[in-house]
């Protein structure tokens, strides 16, 4: 029972961590083009913390910018526990020419990275060291 778990966890380890990882990948592959962005506000989302069973607050900032001759809103794909922008502050982002709603604004692909790394480094842990199992 307890490989069984163990493998279970490998793969979720190695699932999450190769995710994030092509992730970036593909955001830095598609977002090719910069522009100045207007943050305008954010999306509120809720995360249960697992340790006090508490839902915590998360929030994606909303920018606002001028590509492909109109004006596009995009929600970033990267939450955080504080709002990283100030509501009227301009930054500058990279977005997908294709598909301007596919943003990356400064940090979103480190916390991606992080995440990948993480996952595959919990996934080696397992599978190295036998007490995790």
């Amino acid at each position: 029972m307890d490989q069984a778990i163990s493998f279970i966890a490998i793969v979720v380890f190695l699932f999450v961590g190769l995710r994030s990882l092509v992730n970036v990948y593909m955001r830095v592959r598609n977002c090719t083009e910069r522009t100045e962005a207007l943050v305008t506000g954010y999306e509120e989302s809720y995360v249960t913390d697992t340790n006090s069973h508490t839902e915590q607050p998360t929030y994606a900032p909303v920018f606002t910018f001028y590509a492909g001759g109109r004006n596009v809103t995009a929600v970033s794909n990267v939450s955080r526990g504080s709002r990283k922008y100030d509501i009227g502050e301009r930054i500058m982002i990279r977005y997908n020419p294709k598909d301007p709603k596919e943003i990356s604004a400064p940090g979103d692909n480190l916390v991606n990275i992080l995440v990948g790394v993480g996952g595959i480094a919990a996934a080696a842990a397992v599978l190295i060291f036998p007490e995790f199992r």
